[in-house]
């Protein structure tokens, strides 16, 4: 579900929101959904709508489209032209604008997102040379998405960045010490 914190970020930036009314779906909506493979990732703080009608059509003089989901960086949007976009407000200097091209559409979203996660898990299996396995790890990742969705790969878009934390080891794969000390079990040495 899309907080209506985020919303309220998203009218201070000058998009108009809407949200749609809960809908029954066919078997062959159903079918159809894309948005039924996406599952949250925690650790990388990316989450998605559980159902098509949670989505929320957003408005503005430079991109309208639906929030179907969001991540560190800010929610991601899929364009009246079908691309996906991610509205990157507190981030903007990463990617040289407010927002920056994700995919060319849900179905190499779709992709490259679970490519993205795959690639985090390959990572974990290397914990006992993390360096050299991140380098390589990103650069395959990357290559994947530049054989399926060429401008997804392109300098300024997102999935490059993606690239960059796994190899500089910037993106989150283990729980974080904080947790362990917000519950209690951190030893003091």
């Amino acid at each position: 579900m899309i907080s209506e914190k985020l919303l309220e970020q998203m009218r201070a930036l000058g998009f108009a929101t809407t949200r749609h009314a809960p809908e029954k779906l066919s078997l062959k909506d159903l079918e159809n959904d894309r948005l039924k493979f996406l599952a949250d990732d925690p650790l990388t703080k990316f989450h998605f709508v559980r159902f098509p009608d949670e989505k929320v059509a957003i408005t503005s003089e430079t991109l309208s489209g639906e929030i179907f989901g969001t991540c560190d960086y800010g929610p991601l949007v899929e364009a009246k032209d079908g691309s996906i976009r991610v509205i990157a407000a507190e981030d903007e200097e990463v990617f040289g604008a407010l927002t920056a091209f994700v995919n060319s559409d849900l179905d190499n979203f779709l992709r490259c997102y679970s490519w993205f996660i795959a690639s985090l898990f390959e990572l974990r299996a290397q914990f006992d040379d993390l360096g050299p396995a991140a380098i390589r790890i990103s650069g395959a990742f990357l290559d994947r998405v530049q054989g399926q969705d060429p401008e997804a790969a392109a300098d300024g878009a997102f999935w490059p960045q993606m690239a960059f934390l796994i190899e500089e080891l910037q993106v989150q794969i283990v729980t974080p010490s904080v947790e362990y000390a917000r519950a209690g079990r951190l030893w003091k040495d």
